[in-house]
């Protein structure tokens, strides 16, 4: 705010007569540089000649550009779900049990176990909700395939029309065995996309 109020003060006071913002920075440019060759009292030079002296043992800028993000420890629970942020955030069912990686930036939610990327959501800045990938559930649904009407990571999943007919094929010509069947079909959607 110093600094701030120190600019306002030097370059905006009186308030500068300009046509437009070209112009505006031309001239704020010209009085920066004009400040440049100030010296300030009990200083040995210029503020240009510190400068340059002080830019000898800066360091330099980094290569890559700055992530904010925010690294957590969590734990998966028996849902294969973990909490981070008040949200709960699906993880593969062989997951379950495990301390994982949260990596959390502006807009998604990484986990990993170890080096592996395991599961990525996009982040919720609301509380309490639930994010489910069904992917992550089709090896347990494969066991227990009686689930795959009611199962809660399931409710919301929209498969193209295509998936609808093809269930109802598979029941009706293999009776009991053809929600299985459907469900090893689904598992081809953790290796190739639709």
């Amino acid at each position: 705010e110093r600094l701030l109020d120190f600019a306002r003060r030097s370059f905006l006071v009186p308030v500068p007569q300009i046509n437009d913002l070209e112009q505006l920075n031309v001239q704020l440019a010209a009085l920066c540089q004009a400040d440049l060759e100030r010296t300030l009292r009990g200083k040995s030079g210029s503020k240009r000649e510190l400068l340059i002296e002080e830019q000898q043992v800066l360091r330099p800028i980094p290569s890559e550009q700055f992530e904010a993000k925010r690294l957590q420890i969590v734990h998966a629970n028996s849902l294969s779900l973990i909490r981070f942020d008040r949200n709960s955030y699906s993880v593969p069912t062989q997951y379950a049990y495990r301390s994982l990686k949260v990596v959390a930036t502006v807009n998604e939610v990484r986990i990993s176990c170890g080096d592996e990327l395991i599961a990525t959501h996009s982040r919720c800045w609301h509380k309490q909700q639930y994010f489910f990938d069904p992917l992550h559930y089709l090896g347990l649904l494969e066991r227990k395939p009686g689930g795959f009407d009611f199962a809660r990571p399931f409710e919301e999943w929209e498969l193209p029309v295509c998936f609808g007919i093809l269930r109802r094929r598979l029941e009706a010509e293999l009776d009991g065995l053809g929600t299985k069947e459907f469900i090893k079909i689904l598992r081809l959607l953790e290796r190739h996309s639709l």
